[in-house]
């Protein structure tokens, strides 16, 4: 009949070894432009052809992604993982060597040669191995460039098997690969290494001491969006940044910062009470008026941030977060709107207001 739906291709894999053809076949497809799902560290995943505009509009469409959107690139091997990556440098290649393949994207910034479909025109690629036997495997046989995306499960339900799989997406796959070894149920971290000073854009299995006992020192946390949507918009000038919270976190978290900073040129504009306590003394210190006194406090604040973003030294602007209720509230929502990160101490996950877009300094 004309109106049943299509239904995916079953590849059961039970042996890599003897079942060699099925992974072929499933690699064929992806190749012709197909999206192929296959089970992964955080549950299932679905591949398309990094250099096939056909096949990626089908996956944005399957995964309701918007348009412009980076995609994630997935590999057989940390070694496949960094020829997508420019020039590694020790840092990069010591993450990839221990923890790849497993529960980690990094990103970093792109080789020359990989499809503008992929990156979108951004300086940073995001860079997935998976742990998954039967999903290297699969990947090692594609010979292209693959993207992938993990299909969420509903939200009544904890994990997607794989007849949710079928009932959801099925129709619109190609090909769905099976093995003995189940989908892991893992949360993927996100690690940034394209700048000086590694930073953690979302905790997921792995955390700050795995990576502090690797790295040596704990990475910079952010509060960046959980999924590599703008990681590459900052502005390569001065960074502003807005941590907002419970006084005594948010000093924490400035003194944090201005340390692993490294001494660079930076300014910290921050109320009295902070200024004349846990942060007296601090490199670059400053006091702004106080929330009460709202346009008093915008006036200086803005025309601060102006005149230190225009020294050509000036790298770091941190502000200490305003209350989002009472006489700043309008203070402080503007002033999210034109920061680069916000991080709000209270929250870990906290993703901001979106402020990763770039500010283009006017001379």
């Amino acid at each position: 009949m004309s109106g049943t739906p299509k239904k995916p291709l079953l590849l059961s894999v039970l042996s890599l070894t003897r079942n060699g053809d099925l992974l072929r076949r499933a690699a064929n497809l992806l190749r012709r432009g197909g999206l192929v799902a296959f089970p992964s560290d955080c549950g299932y995943a679905v591949a398309a052809r990094g250099d096939d505009a056909g096949g990626l509009g089908r996956l944005a469409e399957l995964m309701e992604r918007p348009p412009g959107r980076p995609w994630t690139l997935y590999a057989a091997d940390a070694g496949q993982g960094l020829n997508h990556f420019k020039d590694p440098d020790e840092v990069l290649r010591r993450v990839a060597e221990v923890l790849w393949p497993g529960p980690l994207t990094v990103l970093a910034r792109r080789g020359e040669g990989l499809p503008e479909s992929v990156h979108c025109g951004l300086a940073k690629v995001a860079v997935h191995v998976p742990a998954h036997r039967l999903a290297r495997a699969f990947l090692d046989l594609c010979r292209c460039p693959v993207v992938g995306v993990r299909v969420r499960p509903p939200r009544e339900s904890l994990s997607l098997s794989r007849e949710m799989l079928l009932e959801f997406h099925g129709p619109r796959l190609e090909a769905i690969l099976e093995g003995q070894e189940p989908p892991g149920n893992l949360e993927l971290s996100v690690l940034d290494l394209a700048g000086p000073i590694p930073r953690l854009v979302r905790q997921g299995f792995l955390g700050v001491q795995d990576f502090q006992r690797l790295l040596g020192r704990p990475p910079l946390l952010s509060s960046d969006l959980p999924t590599p949507a703008r990681f590459t918009r900052y502005s390569p000038e001065a960074r502003l940044v807005v941590v907002e919270g419970e006084s005594d976190r948010v000093a924490h978290r400035l003194k944090f910062m201005l340390e692993a900073w490294g001494g660079r040129e930076s300014a910290l504009l921050v109320t009295s009470a902070l200024a004349q306590g846990a942060l007296a003394g601090l490199p670059g210190l400053e006091v702004m008026p106080g929330p009460d006194r709202p346009e008093e406090l915008a006036g200086f604040l803005f025309g601060r941030i102006q005149s230190l973003e225009a020294r050509d030294s000036m790298r770091l602007i941190l502000v200490e977060g305003l209350p989002r209720e009472g006489p700043a509230a309008a203070v402080m929502e503007r002033l999210v709107r034109v920061a680069h990160q916000v991080i709000n101490t209270e929250d870990p996950g906290y993703d901001g207001q979106g402020g990763l877009q770039p500010r283009i300094r006017r001379r």
